[in-house]
């Protein structure tokens, strides 16, 4: 990461400006193609959550799925209208009363699987496998939006001098982190060829952990590169969903606009309320 790059990154504990009671999301209204940006009441965070001010929110194929609407959107959505989007980073606005280990300023990352810590599987330590999982920006409310609340226990503190274009991916990474080590410590990775079939965003942080020094000095890589997937050379409608940051540069005051999510790069056209 650029040094350069540490002075945009919101600072901890830092004086937030005051909020508005009202915020922007992008939302799904209805049961077609589309969304809509419209103005909706900042939300509350329960006694055991966090409200996060929005600095950068990635593209999921997840999300372009309910964007289009098809059929698995038709069957996995249960609920309308409904802020989508969950991959996010930014900074904690207010805590609920039993959050102690967060305060308002620090920069977070959201963990988008939120579990219910009470069925078999969470209580064996396989939360991520949950009877009752529910998704961020599917499940329930979502991150395209100046502001979102998440579960205190789903959002993890994020280092130093990591932007927030950075920060926003770090749930998909984790993905690529899990897939290329499973149970173990890189073992398989460090003493054997790999290949990665399949060069979307995970499969690309997949590579690039298998080509780590730490992990391992023998490479053999097969990447299947599909010349559809490329940035989008100019943001969306959707780009103006962002909050200022005191002291940063315009640079971090965006979401991030360009779909590097599962499919070609395309513009996606919003309603605007």
């Amino acid at each position: 990461m650029d040094a350069g790059l540490a002075s945009e990154v919101p600072v901890p504990h830092g004086r937030l400006p005051l909020m508005s009671a009202t915020m922007r999301a992008l939302r799904k209204t209805a049961a077609r193609a589309g969304a809509e940006l419209v103005t909706i009441p900042v939300p509350v965070p329960e006694e055991d959550e966090v409200l996060v001010r929005v600095h950068a929110a990635s593209i999921c194929g997840t999300d372009l799925h309910i964007y289009d609407w098809n059929e698995w959107a038709e069957k996995r959505i249960v609920r309308l209208p409904m802020t989508f989007g969950h991959e996010v980073a930014g900074t904690v606005e207010r805590v609920g009363s039993e959050v102690h280990h967060l305060e308002p300023g620090v920069f977070v990352a959201a963990e988008t699987h939120i579990s219910c810590g009470r069925c078999s599987t969470c209580r064996t330590g396989r939360a991520h496998i949950c009877e009752n999982l529910r998704i961020l920006g599917v499940d329930i409310e979502g991150a395209f939006a100046e502001y979102v609340v998440i579960p205190a226990a789903n959002a993890w503190m994020v280092g130093e001098g990591i932007h927030p274009d950075a920060a926003s991916i770090m749930e998909p990474f984790g993905n690529a982190v899990h897939a290329a080590f499973g149970t173990g410590g890189g073992e398989d990775i460090a003493t054997n060829p790999v290949a990665v079939i399949g060069c979307g965003p995970i499969g690309l942080f997949a590579v690039a952990i298998a080509r780590s020094p730490a992990v391992s000095s023998r490479r053999s890589l097969n990447e299947r590169n599909n010349p559809a997937r490329r940035p989008a050379t100019n943001p969306p409608p959707w780009a103006q969903l962002f909050t200022e940051v005191p002291g940063s540069s315009p640079k971090t005051n965006r979401m991030m606009a360009y779909c590097h999510a599962c499919e070609p790069a395309r513009l996606l056209p919003v309603t605007r309320e």
